[in-house]
């Protein structure tokens, strides 16, 4: 009955924590009415170890004594608040004696008491206990020595007494019948270990007698919900009108990349625990082409929008960049975060990003990033003279991702790159949060790791690409297709590994994020992921529909995805709203990326075939009056192409404007090939284009040798004459490559 009457006393405490957000677990109890070997490690040393009627008798009359402590598989466990109690009676006390507390188990069986009652005839009852600051050099081994409180004056002789240690954050009071003996300092080391009896050989047989009623051991937990806040990658978070004009202003409000769906199997995971989107978890969407510190405190900005109270901390899950933002986020605020996991984030830096900031060598695959950026320059690329000057102009933050660990070499090597400082700092303080941080990667998939280089051209200086020389071949190591393991994971960090591509990471990381945010229901992780995508975004006054030969798809946001299907195979038809204008259509394939633009009236209908020559001529004419190439001529007519392209070329030479060049180029290029040329004629340009590149190489290493540069109209020629060989034996491409390599040096 006694028993009852205080685990009642103990729930109506713990309900009273429970107003406060807290609520109690007793995860270890005993009440001693019969031997559980699946709870303790009984070690009789020629005494007994008896049980009768719930009580739990230790008693010896040879020179040892017995010991009982909690089986390894009990191990106490670490609560920020937690409690420790026992109900003990000293029979009979006599010359040698034993205790019961909480401590550490050594070799041979030492116990190593952090707190414990101790009793016998000589020294009388006393409180023996360690009060030391672990971060002043204290240990868990008590090498420093136990301390003592002397409880003369107290019954203990065929008394029953509580016993109570409660352990609060770093400290500790200790507690003999709801009497408070004893308040440490702050640091204390952690328990792991119940203990009852002395282990040691006695001097004398003439042992005190010992017996326990009930051990209890329990924690306890904020019952909140610590808020939840995901931060999805680069590429993942859209604002049209931003996108279109290029600016960064505050006031353009970010969602989520229509297309995107690599975050709905994580939202669905939290939905499936009870937790409510804007109330127990946030999707942060975001402007990704900003310079990180910006995205940083851009961030910071967006938690302080949610209004959380100074106590509430915050589990942030980043993808890729996100997850660079939130790891750089704790560091600064390492009180607010209760833990952080990154998925594939390029911790420090991809290769990726380094070739699209040196040569605008921007992947054509279909992961988020790649369709993102791809998307913005088609949108900017008429604003500059090359691709580069847009991208580092439009998208600073490339350059932040670009790799901080050596991954260039030049005729075996090491070769040194200028990398993110802001990045760096970071990086050399990431163990101050190590404990906090979770970091995920993704292998199996060919990621490049090293770039073997060759010599950086006159051309390439007067461009301001491949400073460091221009690349020659690859070298791939262990990653998810864009960043490498060695970037994902943080080494004072706890890791986990999927094998996973770079944007299917979440997807199969879902029930290890769920369950490392201590949510216990899990979801189905069978999903499919498409390798091949038709991808549409329409920035325009008009709605987008997309027929590939099935039901025709209507655009959400302007973005169109289609699996399984080519270009050429699909019909793109708008219809004007918003009072019309003109409209700016992008298309891709994983293998090319083409943009359209035309005028279109509010209400109508317009079926756009970026393929049709008279669209690509309507375009082209466009283009050329933009910059003032008015003798370029211009009819609907195959013949005239090539009088169009020697127009045009003649045009720049004289004029040395090269604003919307690849945008015309690319629209010569296409209309060219519309013709019919045999193999032979394809075969004959295409080596007529490698001989001029050979002619003006030659060229050039004599210019070198007199100490010259050459122009920077030279320069571009050349540079958009190699991008254009680069697409293999096709006849538009090398024709304009042959017209502009003869045009290097005019």
């Amino acid at each position: 009955m006694l028993k009852k009457l205080q685990k009642i006393g103990l729930i109506l405490f713990f309900y009273l924590l429970s107003v406060k957000g807290l609520y109690a677990i007793e995860y270890f109890s005993d009440e001693f009415n019969f031997k559980d070997a699946g709870k303790w490690t009984y070690l009789s040393n020629e005494g007994q170890i008896l049980f009768n009627t719930g009580v739990m008798d230790l008693t010896s009359s040879a020179y040892y004594f017995p010991y009982v402590t909690n089986s390894a598989g009990s191990a106490l466990k670490d609560f920020n608040e937690a409690y420790f109690e026992f109900r003990f009676n000293y029979k009979d006390i006599d010359f040698m004696g034993n205790g019961i507390g909480i401590g550490y188990t050594g070799q041979n069986g030492y116990p190593y008491y952090q707190f414990s009652i101790w009793n016998d005839s000589t020294s009388g009852p006393v409180l023996q206990y360690q009060d030391d600051d672990t971060t002043l050099g204290g240990k868990c081994d008590y090498a420093n020595g136990l301390k003592k409180i002397s409880l003369l004056g107290k019954v203990f002789e065929n008394t029953w007494h509580i016993f109570r240690i409660e352990k609060l954050g770093s400290s500790y009071v200790v507690k003999l019948d709801s009497n408070i003996i004893l308040s440490t300092g702050i640091n204390q080391c952690i328990p792991i270990n119940l203990l009852m009896g002395n282990p040691l050989s006695g001097g004398r047989p003439w042992w005190t007698k010992l017996s326990i009623d009930y051990v209890s051991a329990g924690g306890f937990e904020d019952n909140t919900i610590n808020k939840v806040i995901i931060l999805p990658g680069l590429g993942a978070s859209w604002n049209p009108v931003a996108m279109l004009s290029g600016s960064t202003s505050p006031i353009f409000g970010w969602t989520m990349t229509p297309f995107v769906k690599n975050y709905e199997l994580l939202i669905s995971g939290l939905e499936s625990n009870g937790l409510v989107k804007n109330q127990d978890f946030f999707v942060w969407n975001y402007d990704w082409r900003k310079p990180l510190e910006q995205i940083v405190n851009d961030f910071n900005n967006y938690v302080s929008s949610l209004n959380l109270t100074a106590d509430e901390k915050i589990n942030l899950v980043g993808h890729s960049l996100g997850g660079v933002v939130a790891r750089v986020w704790t560091q600064d605020n390492p009180l607010r975060v209760e833990q952080t996991i990154t998925l594939g984030s390029p911790h420090y830096g991809s290769l990726k990003a380094y070739e699209a900031w040196n040569g605008a060598k921007i992947s054509d695959s279909v992961d988020i990033a790649s369709i993102a950026l791809n998307v913005f320059m088609q949108l900017q690329k008429k604003n500059f003279d090359t691709t580069v000057q847009t991208l580092r102009n439009y998208a600073p933050i490339v350059f932040d991702l670009s790799p901080t660990f050596t991954f260039l070499k030049r005729n075996g090597l090491n070769v040194t790159t200028n990398s993110s400082q802001y990045l760096v700092s970071k990086n050399n303080l990431v163990s101050t949060i190590g404990d906090k941080l979770l970091t995920i990667d993704g292998i199996g998939v060919g990621t490049k790791e090293w770039i073997n280089l060759g010599e950086r051209s006159l051309f390439d200086k007067v461009l301001g690409i491949w400073e460091e020389g221009r690349p020659l071949s690859y070298l791939n190591g262990v990653g998810d297709g864009t960043v490498l393991k060695k970037s994902a994971l943080i080494a004072e960090a706890d890791q986990e590994e999927f094998n996973s591509s770079h944007g299917e990471i979440v997807d199969k990381s879902v029930n290890m994020i769920l369950n490392r945010l201590d949510l216990g229901v899990t979801v189905n992780q069978n999903i499919s992921y498409p390798q091949k995508q038709v991808v549409y975004y329409l920035g325009s006054p008009a709605t987008m529909s997309v027929n590939c030969g099935e039901n025709p798809i209507q655009d959400i946001d302007g973005w169109v995805m289609i699996t399984d299907k080519d270009l050429s195979s699909c019909q793109v038809n708008l219809t004007g709203k918003d009072g019309g204008g003109t409209y700016h259509l992008v298309s891709g394939d994983g293998q090319s990326w083409n943009y359209f633009e035309g005028e279109i009236n509010d209400g109508e209908t317009k079926n756009v075939d970026i393929n049709e020559i008279e669209n690509r001529w309507m375009m082209l004419k466009k283009s050329a009056m933009a910059i003032g190439a008015t003798n370029l001529i211009l009819p609907i007519d195959q013949k005239n192409i090539v009088i169009s392209i020697d127009e045009y070329l003649k045009f720049r030479r004289i004029s040395k404007v090269f604003k919307n060049s690849e945008e015309i180029i690319d629209n010569l290029n296409f209309i060219l090939n519309r013709g019919s040329y045999s193999a032979t004629e394809i075969n004959k340009i295409y080596l007529k284009a490698k001989a001029s590149k050979s002619l003006v190489e030659t060229n050039l290493r004599l210019l070198a040798r007199s100490g010259k540069v050459p122009s920077y109209s030279a320069s571009i020629n050349y540079e958009q004459a190699n991008n254009l060989m680069k697409e293999g034996k096709n006849y538009g491409a090398n024709y304009l490559a042959n017209k502009l390599y003869e045009i290097v040096w005019k």
